[in-house]
């Protein structure tokens, strides 16, 4: 027998993936586009200035999206429209400064790793510059020392030498300081793109950047409006939770429940006050002396 499927809300750990998702995918973005803005200018207030810019624009535009579900649950479509427009707007900036943010980060880092090679491969050069002095004093040593002028001519250049030989020792270390420039994966990676593809690896980066800005709007987006449907939905599920329990005890064959009876309110109602029996009185005669009944002679005001 096939059960309904009944919708829950979703647990508290679905909800914490959901919520570090938003706040991950939100604050990269906001990185992204502020460092970007931050850059155009030299001066450390207008740099100021443009990176507010941009964090106003990205809150705008998660503002904007759950805005234009609402106006669509009133049906607000004019409203709703100008909200989309406004979040399209704002998406379409926000995926530009991204772009930029990440090619500005990316040229930072290959510039200091052929300012490091740079740097590397200069030492290189003066360390080889004095092993050709050097090889070149050995020779002429060697001359002078054929020729028997070891003391006028030799013992001079073997000193230089052995002063060159400290230089190319302490040169030699400073290469070995400064290492190898080794790139980074995501500068590897998209040099084997491009060997893959057969485009230039600047191409094939701006591509990249392209597709990375959107997915992390479109990731962005997913959640903020996963945590609004569902906070909406666990709202509705609440407020509805008891009349679903009564049902569903009805349905697997309970009593349902009695109904109240309305109180009803007793009326008070005031008693008539009871008529007293009649009073027969006694008349004397005044002729005989003896008494004489009088019938039917009430006295009326009687209580």
């Amino acid at each position: 027998m096939d059960l309904p499927l009944t919708r829950h809300p979703k647990t508290k750990l679905q909800l914490l993936f959901a919520y570090t998702g938003a706040s991950l995918s939100v604050t990269l973005s906001i990185a992204l586009s502020v460092l970007l803005f931050w850059s155009i200018s030299e001066n450390n207030y207008y740099s100021a200035l443009f990176a507010g810019l941009a964090l106003a624009f990205e809150l705008a535009k998660f503002m904007a999206l759950p805005e234009i579900a609402r106006r669509k649950q009133r049906k607000d479509w004019m409203g709703a429209l100008s909200a989309t427009l406004l979040f399209v707007t704002l998406a379409t900036a926000s995926i530009l400064g991204s772009i930029g943010g990440l090619q500005s980060d990316t040229q930072r880092v290959q510039a200091n790793i052929a300012e490091q090679e740079q740097k590397r491969v200069s030492l290189i050069e003066q360390r080889q510059l004095l092993l050709d002095e050097i090889a070149e004093n050995q020779k002429a040593i060697d001359k002078y020392i054929s020729l028997n002028r070891i003391k006028n001519f030799a013992q001079p250049l073997q000193e230089k030498n052995k002063g060159l030989r400290q230089q190319v020792t302490e040169l030699q270390d400073k290469v070995n300081t400064v290492g190898v420039a080794h790139e980074t994966p995501m500068t590897a990676l998209l040099g084997a793109i491009a060997t893959a593809v057969g485009e230039d690896k600047a191409t094939v980066q701006v591509y990249v950047f392209i597709l990375l800005a959107v997915l992390l709007d479109l990731v962005a987006s997913f959640f903020i409006e996963l945590i609004r449907e569902e906070n909406q939905f666990k709202a509705s599920f609440v407020k509805k939770k008891p009349q679903v329990t009564k049902v569903a005890k009805v349905e697997e064959g309970g009593t349902p429940p009695k109904p109240r009876k309305p109180k009803v309110k007793k009326s008070v109602t005031l008693e008539k006050p009871k008529p007293t029996p009649p009073k027969l009185e006694i008349v004397k005669s005044e002729k005989s002396g003896t008494p004489a009944f009088t019938p039917w002679r009430f006295n009326l005001f009687a209580v």
